[in-house]
């Protein structure tokens, strides 16, 4: 994940990396009745359009839960939107009737995450009445973030509510603090190390860090000294990590060498049996070396090497 990925990007890894902390953010209620699911499975989110004519659709986040005593599978489908001008009820709809046609009539519940800052009223249902007849009505589960959601979300303990908190946190303190405050939460979850870097341009994006804020980001990490633990931490397993890549590659890279080796040293032998036998000329020999010379079939050592042998 790097410094320029949208907002969209991180929090569909967010989720995806975290299922069962976001089921927590987004829908305690569904945990609360149901209690924990033994199985959540990211589905494919590329879903067809009514129209052949019609560009495909690509939903946010859709996972499928399911429960060890065998009731029904609920999918949470979470669709985010930036702008709330933009959020498309009618698509979310169809996004949920595709999902539950596609997975055998399994419940859907649908979420809005909205990160406008901007105090924009976002509708929670779609309506469609014909001669003053209610013909459909469609509800979704509205998420906006907001300072009085903090204490909830640090209450939590997990890596989506404090990630999600940032959005709240930018209302009441500066951006640095903010993001600081975030990693710090985030530390206190459960979840990997190393996710707390791979999540932080998210945590910049929704803090609003800007460039001119990165100095005096780094200076408040070497002050904090969890977060000077913390970094400590994520570097150390990063070079562990990275040492560890270096000699599997390296192993990989010495094993095709050997293979490539070998298999240039049977061509060559074969070569020179065919000539002891007498089925190849000296000079058909020397041709056939110097055209796998050529093309990088055998190392130029060996290649000459057989060359001399022959005289």
């Amino acid at each position: 994940m790097t410094q320029g990925m949208t907002e969209d990007r991180g929090f569909k890894e967010l989720f995806v990396t975290y299922p069962r902390e976001t089921l927590a953010v987004f829908v305690p209620e569904l945990l609360a009745e149901r209690g924990e699911p033994v199985q959540i499975i990211p589905l494919q989110q590329e879903l067809a359009p009514p129209q052949l004519s019609e560009a495909s659709s690509i939903c946010d986040l859709a996972l499928l839960c399911q429960w060890a005593d065998g009731r029904s599978s609920i999918i949470v489908l979470v669709e985010h939107w930036s702008r709330a001008e933009e959020v498309d009820l009618e698509r979310m709809l169809w996004y949920a009737l595709s999902l539950r046609r596609r997975h055998r009539g399994a419940d859907v519940v649908p979420v809005v995450l909205v990160t406008d800052p901007r105090a924009r009223a976002v509708p929670e249902e779609w309506r469609m009445e014909v001669a003053n007849r209610e013909v459909m009505r469609f509800r979704v589960w509205m998420v906006r973030v907001g300072a009085e959601d903090i204490p909830r979300l640090r209450a939590m303990q997990n890596r989506v509510a404090a990630v999600l908190m940032g959005m709240a946190l930018r209302e009441v303190m500066d951006a640095v603090e903010a993001a600081v405050a975030v990693l710090a939460a985030m530390r206190e979850a459960p979840g990997r190390l190393e996710d707390l870097v791979r999540f932080l341009p998210l945590v910049r994006k929704l803090v609003r860090m800007h460039a001119a804020d990165e100095e005096r980001f780094r200076r408040r990490l070497r002050e904090e000294r969890s977060m000077q633990t913390l970094l400590e931490e994520v570097w150390t397993q990063a070079r562990q990590e990275g040492l560890k890549m270096g000699i599997e590659k390296g192993r990989a890279e010495g094993e095709a060498i050997g293979k490539k080796h070998g298999e240039a040293l049977g061509k060559l032998a074969e070569i020179q049996r065919l000539v002891a036998k007498g089925r190849l000329s000296v000079d058909a020999a020397r041709a056939e070396i110097e055209e796998l010379l050529a093309s990088g079939a055998v190392p130029e050592d060996l290649a000459r090497e057989a060359l001399a042998q022959l005289g």
